[in-house]
């Protein structure tokens, strides 16, 4: 910047130069007006305001951060923390940039790029409903199979009736079942089979505590599954497959199609199409991961990674060909330790440095960055940085895990009247802080939540003419 500041001062004074010395009749020829006194000097910073301006607005920005950051009343914070900020191509501040820290669910940023990268983002995952035999007359010839896909979001009404945030993203169960009833379809003479081979049958990460699925955090993963793999009390089921087609049964048995035969799991025989529903696109399934931080659709979706790209529907699979798709856009990736794709599991690790990366690589104006939660309005932001601010202008993947916060986003610039100070067209800021071994006493989101206030202040500058006023006018 300070390069940069020299340089249009320079610029400013050779073009005051030719200024003086051209010529002011036509071809060089008459007379020449009388010499004007300059009433603003050839190198007076007032001939390049918006750079100063910018500059000092990068300056009280980094103040403001390093005030945070050297406060004594957060160094049990800051002791295994990594802070980056950044403005455009420039990095404002960084602290233990490159330490590998256990990110949480910050992760699915890079678990979301990745998706898009193997997946398409208009990608749909589809459920598909066979028959040995082609429905005659209304009726079904043996079992209704059902061909899982790997929808992570299917949900019936009554359990997203229960979501705490609403409306909720999701694919309908009942519209399932209503394809089938839309097919023509009255009779099944078996029951409701559920295959769920398009991936493993790995319900839980090795590294994960039980409580995970236990407290519903995360379902137990199928490419067959209905509401988060969850019971109405909200329990994990043990067969989260044969737990589908209950309830497909209940529906169809609800909407007057007999179906004679109980739910079944087993790999579908069936060549005939009967029925399909699709899911969203990938795009809107990486969008509702990330502002709700919905773990099941990142590990879902990691699977689909695996199946696609390394031609089998498991976790492994799936983080090879995740690194694999990060690396070809140009992200360093040497120091990602990923176990997971949703960031529950302890042993993963991430920098700053990379995280951040994948964020400005995506762009403000990314899909990846429209789906982050918006402070005081959206997701899990919604309940923080409520009256302050950043509400409505920072916008960020949040995430926590005992002693662990992370918050990866952007902040944008102030608008509005009486913005004393912000450069026309300031550039919106990307920050990433992630803080580790905070101790359990403690509100682990602190750090990232001055950081984030302290963003707040940007762009703050003093306008152009009280950096360098304006002389009077001078006197005849």
């Amino acid at each position: 910047m300070r390069r940069a500041l020299v340089l249009l001062l320079l610029a400013a004074l050779v073009a005051g130069v030719v200024v003086a010395v051209l010529p002011s009749g036509p071809g060089g020829s008459g007379p020449t007006a009388a010499p004007v006194r300059l009433t603003t000097p050839l190198l007076s910073v007032r001939r390049v305001p918006e750079a100063l301006v910018g500059y000092r607005a990068e300056t009280r920005l980094r103040a403001s951060l390093e005030r945070v950051v050297a406060d004594p009343a957060l160094a049990r914070w800051t002791a295994g923390a990594c802070l980056v900020v950044r403005v455009g191509d420039r990095t404002l501040y960084a602290r233990q940039a490159d330490l590998p820290v256990i990110p949480a669910s910050a992760l699915k940023l890079l678990t979301a790029e990745a998706a898009v990268a193997v997946l398409g983002a208009e990608t749909r995952l589809s459920t598909v409903v066979k028959a040995d035999t082609a429905p005659d007359g209304g009726v079904v010839a043996g079992d209704l199979q059902v061909v899982g896909g790997g929808d992570p979001i299917i949900e019936t009404d009554g359990d997203a009736a229960r979501a705490r945030r609403q409306p909720v993203t999701r694919t309908r169960m009942e519209d399932v079942a209503g394809a089938v009833v839309a097919a023509g379809v009255r009779q099944v003479t078996g029951g409701v089979r559920a295959d769920e081979s398009r991936y493993d049958t790995e319900r839980a990460r090795p590294g994960w505590k039980p409580s995970y699925q236990a407290d519903g955090q995360v379902g137990p993963r199928s490419a067959l599954m209905v509401d988060d793999g969850q019971d109405p009390g909200g329990k994990p089921v043990g067969q989260p497959a044969l737990h589908f087609a209950q309830v497909l049964t209940d529906l169809l048995r609800a909407a007057g199609v007999q179906v004679a035969g109980g739910p079944s799991v087993g790999a579908a025989t069936g060549r005939a199409t009967v029925a399909a529903k699709e899911s969203l696109p990938v795009r809107d399934l990486v969008a509702q991961m990330v502002r709700e931080s919905d773990n099941t659709t990142a590990e879902l979706l990691l699977k689909e990674m695996g199946r696609v790209a390394g031609g089998a529907g498991t976790s492994a699979a799936g983080l090879a060909a995740a690194k694999e798709a990060l690396a070809r856009k140009g992200l360093d990736v040497g120091p990602l330790r990923a176990q997971d794709g949703s960031g529950l599991d302890r042993a993963d690790r991430a920098t700053c440095s990379l995280l951040l990366a994948a964020l400005v690589g995506a762009g403000r104006r990314s899909q990846l960055a429209d789906g982050l939660a918006v402070a005081a309005e959206s997701g899990t932001l919604k309940p923080r940085f409520v009256g302050s601010a950043v509400a409505g202008r920072l916008r960020a993947k949040t995430g926590s895990l005992d002693e662990v916060s992370s918050l990866v986003g952007w902040v944008d610039p102030r608008t509005g009247t009486g913005q004393q100070g912000a450069p026309e067209g300031a550039p919106p800021v990307a920050f990433a802080v992630v803080a580790n071994g905070v101790p359990k006493d403690l509100d682990a989101a602190r750090l990232a939540d001055r950081v984030g206030l302290a963003l707040g202040s940007w762009p703050d500058a003093p306008p152009a003419a009280a950096v360098d006023p304006e002389p009077p006018a001078p006197g005849p």
